[in-house]
């Protein structure tokens, strides 16, 4: 069975991007070469309760210089509706992840199903 993709575009201006931490455009597999994009920051804007100890909401708007021009190779992520954030519905994450200080030659990804956090 095809996974259909539900996205939509963010209001975002086009300069903008959400980021976490560690961030890369267009690098998907250590073994390759990336695809570089090279853009000077004009602001970066963190989460306003981020915390450098334990990293929580490690997530920052990132402003650039000059819009991405969007290819098929890198392109920027598609951000779910508001009616597709509902729980019990599946949604895709992805990283790098970590395990005992060792190097992943790919990026992982995992299917999983939000539930509530009340």
């Amino acid at each position: 069975m095809k996974k259909e993709k539900k996205c939509q575009t963010s209001n975002m201006p086009k300069e903008c991007f959400l980021s976490s931490n560690m961030t890369w455009v267009g690098y998907l597999n250590y073994t390759t070469k990336p695809i570089v994009i090279k853009r000077e920051i004009r602001r970066i804007i963190p989460h306003p309760d981020f915390c450098a100890s334990n990293y929580t909401n490690d997530i920052a708007l990132i402003e650039l210089s000059r819009p991405i021009v969007c290819l098929d190779l890198p392109r920027p992520i598609c951000l779910p509706t508001r009616n597709l954030s509902k729980v019990g519905n599946e949604l895709v994450i992805a990283g790098w992840g970590e395990s005992n200080s060792e190097k992943f030659e790919s990026m992982f990804f995992l299917y999983l199903f939000i539930i509530s956090n009340l």
